[in-house]
């Protein structure tokens, strides 16, 4: 069974005002199912917009992101209709 979720290319940023803030830049990362994974970093690096793209509830600003469930691609709708998501802050 393969289950993953691939990152390729994938650049994310989001404006302030009159300025951008520039999450990540041409990032690649394969997240394997069966697997445990721990993303760590200060405070406004970047840790839970990776997570939301990884969830497939944000599009990144540029790249792609591929969700596979036992080898076959499924869209953002299957993958959510077939796990979970848990906020750090739900209210």
């Amino acid at each position: 069974m393969r289950n993953q979720i691939e990152l390729r290319a994938v650049s994310h940023h989001f404006g302030t005002g009159d300025s951008q803030i520039h999450l990540f830049n041409d990032l690649e990362l394969t997240i394997e199912g069966g697997n445990s994974y721990s993303i760590v970093g200060p405070s406004g690096v970047g840790k839970s917009s990776l997570l939301t793209l990884t969830a497939g509830l944000e599009q990144p600003t540029s790249g792609n992101v591929r969700f596979s469930i036992n080898g076959e691609d499924v869209s953002q709708q299957k993958l959510r209709k077939r796990s979970g998501f848990i906020f750090q802050q739900f209210h």
